[in-house]
């Protein structure tokens, strides 16, 4: 796993930040969004399991209330490292974290995830990282030993990479009305050779 995230920081565009969280027991920031490559390499080469349960959907409720909500000129992206075993986030946050869950591919998140297998299957955690993922269209993948994952985190490292750059070319459009049904708008590019690709992803409050 320290090699893994340590490989996918090495893969990232230096000028990507990144922020390091665990879940174990409880969710904990271990560094803030930095483009320091090796003070994060450092936090990610001394990471260890504890053995609890974890709060995953605590952990990133929380994450996304305290970096990515208000930061409308980011580019989420969450990349879960897990196992399908226990999950002990606060029963009471169920209903928030399905409703947050519904709403994030809308904003513009993307969730990847890798799911460490266990001897039973099927726990929480598998269930929030295979709904994530569906919900904003990241990858997901399950395996029963880490053995793969460097490679596995370093690929994801390259498209995240490749992704950016198609960035550069793209354009947000805000439209507001206050018609009592939505009316269709039309979008167009006047110069010629230029591709034009539309994604239609609408806020949801």
């Amino acid at each position: 796993m320290r090699a893994a995230a340590v490989g996918f920081l090495d893969a990232l565009p230096p000028e990507d930040e990144v922020l390091i969280v665990t879940t174990g027991r409880q969710a904990r920031v271990r560094i803030q969004p930095t483009t320091d490559r090796r003070k994060l390499k450092e936090t990610a080469g001394g990471l260890f399991t504890d053995g609890a349960g974890t709060v995953l959907m605590d952990g990133l409720l929380e994450v996304d209330e305290r970096f990515f909500k208000k930061a409308d000129d980011r580019w989420p992206v969450f990349v879960i490292f897990t196992s399908d075993g226990t999950e002990s986030s606060a029963a009471a946050h169920e209903n928030a974290f399905n409703k947050w869950a519904v709403g994030l591919g809308a904003r513009g998140a993307t969730v990847h995830a890798f799911v460490l297998e266990g001897n039973k299957g099927g726990g929480t955690p598998d269930v929030v990282a295979t709904t994530l993922t569906r919900n904003t269209g990241g990858r997901y993948d399950m395996m029963n030993t880490t053995n793969a994952l460097p490679d596995k985190m370093k690929a994801l490292a390259g498209r995240l990479a490749l992704d950016r750059r198609r960035m550069t070319a793209w354009y947000r459009i805000d439209f507001q009305t206050d018609a009592a049904e939505f009316m269709p708008i039309n979008v167009g590019v006047a110069r010629s050779g230029v591709r034009l690709e539309i994604s239609d992803r609408r806020r949801i409050e």
